[in-house]
């Protein structure tokens, strides 16, 4: 991300610029005017959240980015919203896709390897428990949107 302000302009870390639930790296006065995405063009990609309604704060959802070798998939990248203070990733979810095509199996097991290496909080909205399952859900939708044939 770019930032502009009084002070100029800097670059930070997409991995640091969220540090706490409504809380942002960013300085008085600074907006953010850019962002920079790598260029892959083997990557494919899915999204997913699960909501109460349209419009809602996600109870959890799933960012994926995934690059195949042939029908396998070689990279994963998971990031889990709504189940941590600040987006996070899943390196465990992503190791269960490593070296495997996207499957019905594969993502059942990537999806409950998210769901269990998360400690979600509790609050009005949800409970842990609720959040896990909405997170094992939205790893499932997001997964199943890759195109893989």
């Amino acid at each position: 991300m770019v930032a502009t302000g009084p002070d100029g302009r800097r670059s930070i870390p997409a991995t640091e610029l969220f540090v706490a639930p409504y809380q942002t790296a960013l300085r008085p006065a600074e907006i953010i005017t850019e962002t920079r995405w790598p260029i892959r063009p083997s990557a494919r990609h899915g999204f997913a959240e699960i909501t109460h309604r349209a419009g809602d704060f996600a109870l959890a959802g799933l960012a994926a980015v995934v690059e195949l070798d042939g029908s396998e998939v070689a990279r994963a990248q998971l990031a889990a919203l709504g189940v941590a203070g600040t987006v996070r990733r899943l390196p465990t979810a992503e190791q269960e896709l490593l070296g495997r095509p996207l499957t019905a199996g594969s993502i059942d097991d990537a999806a409950d390897a998210a769901a269990e290496s998360v400690e979600p909080p509790e609050d009005v909205h949800a409970d842990p428990e609720t959040r896990r399952a909405a997170l094992r859900a939205a790893t499932r939708r997001a997964l199943e949107q890759i195109p893989h044939a």
